[in-house]
Protein backbone atom coordinates (compact mmCIF):
# COMPACT_ATOMS: atom_id res chain seq x y z
CA UNK A 1 0.00 0.00 0.00
CA UNK A 2 0.97 3.42 -1.20
CA UNK A 3 -0.49 5.23 2.22
CA UNK A 4 -2.02 3.61 5.18
CA UNK A 5 -3.17 4.07 8.59
CA UNK A 6 0.48 2.92 9.55
CA UNK A 7 1.61 6.06 8.06
CA UNK A 8 -0.29 8.74 11.20
CA UNK A 9 1.75 6.86 13.93
CA UNK A 10 5.28 6.59 11.99
CA UNK A 11 4.51 10.79 11.93
CA UNK A 12 3.66 10.67 15.64
CA UNK A 13 6.70 8.28 16.26
CA UNK A 14 8.86 10.92 14.40
CA UNK A 15 7.31 13.99 16.62
CA UNK A 16 8.13 12.25 19.85
CA UNK A 17 12.09 11.47 19.01
CA UNK A 18 12.80 14.53 17.49
CA UNK A 19 11.34 16.52 20.23
CA UNK A 20 13.88 13.94 22.68
CA UNK A 21 16.35 14.96 20.32
CA UNK A 22 15.98 18.60 20.19
CA UNK A 23 15.70 18.77 24.26
CA UNK A 24 19.04 16.93 24.05
CA UNK A 25 20.98 19.20 22.17
CA UNK A 26 19.49 22.17 24.04
CA UNK A 27 20.70 20.52 27.43
CA UNK A 28 23.96 20.57 26.05
CA UNK A 29 24.38 17.11 24.04
CA UNK A 30 26.45 15.29 26.66
CA UNK A 31 26.94 12.01 26.56
CA UNK A 32 25.95 9.29 23.80
CA UNK A 33 24.20 10.38 21.06
CA UNK A 34 21.47 7.72 21.80
CA UNK A 35 18.68 9.54 19.76
CA UNK A 36 20.46 9.76 16.56
CA UNK A 37 19.69 5.50 15.86
CA UNK A 38 16.53 5.73 16.64
CA UNK A 39 15.57 9.30 14.52
CA UNK A 40 17.53 8.07 11.74
CA UNK A 41 15.39 4.83 11.22
CA UNK A 42 12.02 6.38 11.31
CA UNK A 43 13.23 9.49 9.32
CA UNK A 44 14.64 6.70 6.59
CA UNK A 45 11.31 5.43 6.95
CA UNK A 46 9.16 8.09 6.51
CA UNK A 47 11.70 9.31 3.32
CA UNK A 48 11.27 6.33 1.50
CA UNK A 49 7.07 6.17 2.20
CA UNK A 50 6.45 9.45 0.58
CA UNK A 51 9.25 9.23 -2.22
CA UNK A 52 6.91 5.94 -3.01
CA UNK A 53 3.72 7.99 -2.94
CA UNK A 54 5.39 10.65 -4.56
CA UNK A 55 6.33 8.58 -7.73
CA UNK A 56 2.47 6.92 -8.01
CA UNK A 57 1.24 10.70 -7.66
CA UNK A 58 3.77 12.17 -11.12
CA UNK A 59 2.46 9.09 -12.63
CA UNK A 60 -1.27 10.17 -12.14
CA UNK A 61 -0.49 14.02 -12.89
CA UNK A 62 1.32 12.75 -15.83
CA UNK A 63 -1.76 10.90 -17.14
CA UNK A 64 -4.22 13.59 -16.36
CA UNK A 65 -2.04 16.16 -18.50
CA UNK A 66 -1.90 14.44 -20.85
CA UNK A 67 -5.76 13.84 -21.13
CA UNK A 68 -6.17 16.91 -21.77
CA UNK A 69 -3.07 18.11 -23.74
CA UNK A 70 -2.49 21.38 -21.14
CA UNK A 71 0.62 20.92 -20.04
CA UNK A 72 1.90 17.53 -21.27
CA UNK A 73 6.02 18.76 -21.27
CA UNK A 74 5.50 19.98 -17.61
CA UNK A 75 6.70 16.79 -15.11
CA UNK A 76 6.31 17.08 -11.39
CA UNK A 77 9.67 15.91 -9.43
CA UNK A 78 10.85 15.16 -6.15
CA UNK A 79 13.35 17.39 -5.02
CA UNK A 80 13.44 15.74 -1.05
CA UNK A 81 16.79 13.77 -0.09
CA UNK A 82 15.93 10.00 -0.16
CA UNK A 83 18.70 9.42 2.52
CA UNK A 84 19.04 5.94 3.93
CA UNK A 85 19.84 5.09 7.62
CA UNK A 86 23.78 4.62 7.50
CA UNK A 87 23.76 7.67 5.48
CA UNK A 88 21.48 9.74 8.11
CA UNK A 89 23.64 8.54 10.71
CA UNK A 90 26.92 9.98 9.14
CA UNK A 91 25.32 13.15 8.67
CA UNK A 92 23.62 13.59 12.07
CA UNK A 93 26.91 13.15 13.58
CA UNK A 94 28.83 15.78 11.43
CA UNK A 95 26.04 18.69 11.62
CA UNK A 96 25.66 17.66 15.57
CA UNK A 97 27.50 21.00 16.13
CA UNK A 98 25.65 23.13 14.15
CA UNK A 99 22.36 21.23 15.42
CA UNK A 100 23.11 21.71 19.35
CA UNK A 101 24.29 25.51 17.99
CA UNK A 102 20.70 25.99 16.85
CA UNK A 103 19.02 23.73 19.47
CA UNK A 104 16.74 21.44 16.88
CA UNK A 105 17.83 18.87 14.13
CA UNK A 106 17.80 20.41 10.75
CA UNK A 107 17.79 17.47 8.80
CA UNK A 108 13.57 16.66 9.21
CA UNK A 109 10.78 15.85 7.25
CA UNK A 110 9.88 19.45 6.64
CA UNK A 111 13.48 19.24 4.15
CA UNK A 112 11.45 17.15 1.64
CA UNK A 113 9.87 19.27 -1.19
CA UNK A 114 8.39 18.85 -4.96
CA UNK A 115 8.52 20.88 -8.03
CA UNK A 116 6.88 21.26 -11.26
CA UNK A 117 10.10 21.43 -14.16
CA UNK A 118 9.98 22.12 -17.84
CA UNK A 119 13.04 20.83 -20.01
CA UNK A 120 14.48 20.61 -16.63
CA UNK A 121 14.09 23.71 -15.08
CA UNK A 122 11.77 25.06 -12.38
CA UNK A 123 8.56 26.44 -13.90
CA UNK A 124 6.72 29.02 -12.85
CA UNK A 125 3.17 29.90 -14.24
CA UNK A 126 0.50 32.96 -14.30
CA UNK A 127 -1.72 32.23 -11.53
CA UNK A 128 -4.22 30.75 -13.90
CA UNK A 129 -2.35 28.61 -15.00
CA UNK A 130 -1.35 27.29 -11.41
CA UNK A 131 -4.56 26.79 -10.65
CA UNK A 132 -5.23 24.78 -13.06
CA UNK A 133 -2.18 22.31 -12.53
CA UNK A 134 -3.13 22.82 -8.56
CA UNK A 135 -6.33 21.07 -9.44
CA UNK A 136 -4.55 18.53 -11.62
CA UNK A 137 -2.46 17.76 -8.95
CA UNK A 138 -4.62 17.13 -6.34
CA UNK A 139 -7.41 15.09 -8.50
CA UNK A 140 -4.00 13.17 -9.58
CA UNK A 141 -3.96 12.69 -5.26
CA UNK A 142 -7.26 11.63 -4.47
CA UNK A 143 -7.61 9.05 -7.36
CA UNK A 144 -4.50 7.38 -5.29
CA UNK A 145 -6.15 7.96 -1.76
CA UNK A 146 -9.45 6.42 -3.21
CA UNK A 147 -7.64 3.30 -4.73
CA UNK A 148 -6.61 2.98 -0.98
CA UNK A 149 -9.33 3.99 1.03
CA UNK A 150 -12.31 3.20 -1.54
CA UNK A 151 -13.72 7.11 -0.36
CA UNK A 152 -13.58 9.99 -2.39
CA UNK A 153 -13.29 13.57 -2.34
CA UNK A 154 -15.54 16.37 -1.69
CA UNK A 155 -14.32 19.00 -3.90
CA UNK A 156 -14.90 22.61 -3.33
CA UNK A 157 -13.80 25.03 -5.72
CA UNK A 158 -13.96 28.89 -5.41
CA UNK A 159 -14.47 31.30 -8.17
CA UNK A 160 -12.81 29.05 -10.63
CA UNK A 161 -13.09 31.63 -13.30
CA UNK A 162 -11.67 34.70 -11.85
CA UNK A 163 -8.38 34.00 -13.16
CA UNK A 164 -9.69 31.57 -16.31
CA UNK A 165 -10.94 32.39 -19.67
CA UNK A 166 -14.49 30.98 -19.72
CA UNK A 167 -13.23 27.90 -22.11
CA UNK A 168 -10.35 27.37 -19.73
CA UNK A 169 -12.88 26.75 -16.72
CA UNK A 170 -14.95 24.51 -18.58
CA UNK A 171 -12.47 22.36 -19.32
CA UNK A 172 -10.96 21.71 -15.75
CA UNK A 173 -14.91 21.43 -15.19
CA UNK A 174 -15.14 18.81 -16.73
CA UNK A 175 -12.02 16.97 -16.41
CA UNK A 176 -13.50 17.08 -12.91
CA UNK A 177 -16.58 15.65 -13.78
CA UNK A 178 -14.99 12.58 -15.29
CA UNK A 179 -12.32 11.64 -12.79
CA UNK A 180 -13.65 13.80 -9.25
CA UNK A 181 -16.03 12.75 -7.24
CA UNK A 182 -18.91 14.93 -5.40
CA UNK A 183 -18.39 19.07 -6.07
CA UNK A 184 -19.54 22.53 -4.76
CA UNK A 185 -18.36 25.52 -7.10
CA UNK A 186 -18.56 29.21 -6.35
CA UNK A 187 -19.02 32.19 -8.60
CA UNK A 188 -20.34 35.66 -8.92
CA UNK A 189 -23.69 36.61 -10.34
CA UNK A 190 -23.30 36.94 -14.07
CA UNK A 191 -20.46 34.77 -14.57
CA UNK A 192 -20.30 32.65 -17.47
CA UNK A 193 -19.26 28.95 -15.83
CA UNK A 194 -22.22 29.18 -14.10
CA UNK A 195 -24.47 28.98 -17.36
CA UNK A 196 -22.16 27.05 -19.58
CA UNK A 197 -21.24 24.08 -17.09
CA UNK A 198 -24.37 23.44 -15.66
CA UNK A 199 -26.22 20.35 -16.89
CA UNK A 200 -29.55 19.01 -15.78
CA UNK A 201 -27.98 16.61 -13.69
CA UNK A 202 -26.92 19.94 -11.47
CA UNK A 203 -28.37 21.90 -8.89
CA UNK A 204 -27.97 25.49 -8.20
CA UNK A 205 -28.02 27.50 -5.24
CA UNK A 206 -28.17 31.69 -4.44
CA UNK A 207 -26.72 33.40 -0.83
CA UNK A 208 -28.28 35.80 -0.19
CA UNK A 209 -27.82 37.91 3.20
CA UNK A 210 -26.42 34.40 4.54
CA UNK A 211 -29.29 32.69 3.47
CA UNK A 212 -28.59 29.69 1.18
CA UNK A 213 -31.75 29.98 -1.22
CA UNK A 214 -32.23 27.31 -4.31
CA UNK A 215 -32.35 28.57 -7.81
CA UNK A 216 -35.27 28.22 -9.63
CA UNK A 217 -35.38 25.01 -12.90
Amino acid sequence: MLWDRSAGGLFSRFRRVASQRNAWLRSGARGQAVWDEPYAVVLSAISRRRARFFEALAEGFRALNAEEDWFREIEARWDGAILEHDELLSRLAAMRPADQERGFTYLGISRDDFSLRLDGNKWVGSRGQSKILGCVLQLAAEQLVSVENGMGALWLVDDLDAELAPAWSQRVVSLLRRHGSQAFYTALPGKELLTSCCTADDAMFHVEHGCLLRAAD
